[in-house]
C-alpha cells in the first residue's frame, strides 16, 4: 500500500490503515500482533504525514503492534510527528546506507 501517494490527512490515514490491516492479515495464522510496524515513505505534505502516523498510532492503541517506526524520513518530516507532543515517538528511523 503506497500511502505516501495519498494527499491529505484523511486519505493518508485511510490508506495507511489499510496497509496495517493487510500486514496483520498476512500473519493472522501465526500471531495477532507484530513487534514493529514501519511507515516506509513519508507522505507528500505535513497533513499526509500526520494522517499516516495517526493510522499507525491507532494500530498501537489496538495492541496489534508493540512499536512504531519510520523509514526514509528527513529531520523536517520527523518534526511533523514531533510537533504533536502527544504523538508516539518512532522507535526507529531507518535510513539508506
Amino acid at each position: 500500500v503506497l500511502s505516501n501517494q495519498a494527499q491529505g490527512f484523511d486519505a493518508a490515514r485511510k490508506l495507511s490503515a489499510r496497509g496495517c490491516r493487510e500486514n496483520l492479515e498476512a500473519f493472522a495464522s501465526a500471531t495477532d500482533y507484530v513487534d514493529m510496524i514501519m511507515l516506509d515513505y513519508p507522505g507528500p505534505d505535513d497533513d499526509s504525514i500526520r494522517g499516516q502516523w495517526a493510522a499507525l498510532e491507532e494500530m498501537a492503541a489496538q495492541k496489534t503492534t508493540r512499536s512504531l517506526a519510520v523509514s526514509n524520513f528527513s529531520p523536517r518530516q520527523l518534526d511533523v510527528i514531533f510537533a504533536d507532543k502527544s504523538a508516539t515517538v518512532p522507535t526507529v528511523n531507518q535510513l539508506p546506507f
